[in-house]
């Protein structure tokens, strides 16, 4: 496409004016037009569809949707699987583990167990393990 545009400047921009007056005389007879007033756009408040919202999260007891969370560690340009970088995503987790709430939104249950996807499954998600393992950053016969 870039080779063509270069090449036949004219033929690509009389094709792009053609494309884009067809598409307004379509969107203008077809009765398309945007909107963008609140009352318009968002659920009133009372409706019918907040309410059923408000039932569903507050008394229909279904469980709690998960939360996401992503977390990035570096390293300022060095490696992050070092032994700072790695002992780093530990640190970040024992800190979320630590969280008052923790236990309620990832309990013991099965149901509500965490899943985290991180180098630290490698340990088992045990920093003790991985001190065991990798004392340093030298590579080890």
């Amino acid at each position: 496409i870039a080779c063509y545009s270069a090449k036949n400047p004219g033929r690509v921009i009389a094709l792009i004016t053609f494309t884009s007056i067809t598409l307004l005389t379509v969107g203008i007879f077809t009765n398309f037009h945007v909107v963008t007033r609140n009352q318009e756009l968002f659920t009133p408040i009372g409706s019918l569809s907040e309410i059923h919202q408000d039932w569903i999260e507050n008394e229909s007891n279904y469980a709690e949707s998960p939360y996401f969370t992503s977390i990035t560690v570096h390293s300022g340009g060095e490696n992050v699987l070092s032994v700072e970088g790695v002992s780093r995503v530990f640190q970040s987790w024992n800190a979320i583990k630590a969280l008052k709430k923790y236990d309620r939104v990832c309990g013991s249950n099965k149901e509500k167990d965490c899943r985290l996807i991180s180098v630290t499954d490698f340990w088992s998600h045990n920093s003790s393990i991985f001190m065991e393992q990798i004392a340093t950053d030298d590579d080890k016969e």
